[in-house]
């Protein structure tokens, strides 16, 4: 489960944002949602305000084709002494973890080019877990060695294509949305979030309830804001705790 865990840790950081509603395993075709012909992106989180600083924090690196596929991706974490690369091909082709996590995963997909097999190689020791499907092309559960009945996660879907929830028989996430599509409210069995946006739909306010104690009062606000670059892409992002995440980003000429 070590590996598991760890994949969906670095793949779904929350740092990035609260509102990570989609399934880990899905994130292996990646188009650029950014604004104008984006090539390269690297982002720092979380640090300080200082330059000199960005060289002893982690971050992530991703390489964009002109048509806005994903090329590659890179992920170097400080405090569990490893970084990650992922091969991409216009979709995720493998990922392989160095220094003191070390272990590959592949990726296989199947006739419809949807991701059918995760395969882990954790030092000769092999893994495979299977992606379950519905009749919309939806996937409801997965199957694997490392999964008991308990264990094994499910996802509900609306029929509009966005996630309804996920969970196992120990957690669960349901999830609702605005009328622009977006991460409107995260229910959990111990807190419900709610989100924010401002014009560039990004998030300005997430407040945080704990619904065993105070469901109608929340628990901790964060607010953020934001410097943007000419093509409305966030560059740097303030949150209300003093965490600050930097993006630099690199375009193809226009």
């Amino acid at each position: 489960m070590k590996k598991i865990i760890l994949t969906i840790t670095i793949l779904a950081q929350a740092i990035r944002s609260m509102a990570q509603e989609m399934p880990w395993f899905m994130e292996y075709q990646k188009e650029s949602t950014y604004k104008g012909q984006v090539k390269e992106v690297k982002e720092y989180y979380p640090v300080m305000r200082e330059e000199s600083e960005l060289q002893d924090t982690d971050y992530h690196f991703y390489t964009y084709s002109i048509d806005r596929k994903l090329l590659s991706e890179y992920i170097n974490d400080v405090d569990r002494l490893c970084n990650c690369k992922c091969y991409w091909n216009h979709r995720l082709d493998s990922i392989q973890w160095y220094g003191d996590c070390y272990h590959v995963n592949y990726f296989i997909y199947d006739i419809n080019n949807r991701l059918e097999k995760i395969i882990y190689n954790d030092n000769g020791t092999y893994d495979t877990v299977t992606i379950v499907y519905n009749h919309m092309g939806y996937p409801i559960s997965t199957i694997g060695d490392e999964y008991s009945e308990a264990n094994k996660p499910w996802f509900s879907w609306y029929s509009y294509g966005k996630i309804k929830g996920m969970g196992s028989e120990h957690w669960y996430s349901w999830y609702e949305y605005d009328n622009k599509g977006r991460l409107a409210k995260s229910i959990s069995k111990s807190h419900t979030i709610t989100y924010t946006y401002n014009e560039y739909d990004d998030i300005v306010e997430e407040r945080i309830y704990n619904n065993e104690k105070f469901p109608t009062e929340a628990k901790r606000v964060f607010t953020y804001s934001y410097k943007y670059d000419d093509h409305d892409n966030w560059i740097e992002k303030y949150r209300s705790d003093k965490l600050i995440i930097i993006r630099k980003i690199i375009y193809y000429q226009e």
